[in-house]
């Protein structure tokens, strides 16, 4: 498992290639079934272009085998200036765009990470898609 984060270079994310290539070799006995997920943050995600913001470092359908993302941002924390009205739309563009992706790319989506996302729907009636 990786984090590349706003300090992290394509180069480091291309040096986990390798690791692929090594644990899905057929005759190595360490791993049996490793599952790649690619899943950047959506603080690092321009939502004017979503979605080749959330492509960017993408190593290839040969390489990920499951889309998520990582969505603090849009999920009313006391940090995030804009008004729950635009979080809300923010949250929807994003998960559209990851739902458009997985269907591009023939690939499960999923939201895996999120700063107390029900709290946030039950209490502000949050996700009307």
């Amino acid at each position: 498992m990786t984090w590349i984060d706003s300090f992290s270079t394509i180069d480091h994310l291309w040096s986990i290639v390798p690791l692929h290539s090594y644990l899905d070799a057929t005759d190595n006995e360490i791993c049996d079934d490793v599952i790649y997920a690619f899943s950047p943050d959506r603080s690092r995600m321009k939502l004017e272009d979503a979605q080749k913001s959330y492509l960017y470092a993408y190593p290839g359908d040969d390489y990920v085998d499951l889309l998520g993302l990582d969505d603090y941002m849009d999920v009313g924390v006391t940090w995030n200036r804009k008004s729950i009205s635009e979080q809300q739309q923010d949250f929807v563009t994003v998960m559209r765009t990851l739902a458009l992706v997985g269907v591009l790319h023939q690939q499960a989506g999923e939201l895996n990470d999120t700063h107390d996302l029900w709290k946030f729907i039950a209490t502000k009636r949050y996700l009307h898609m």
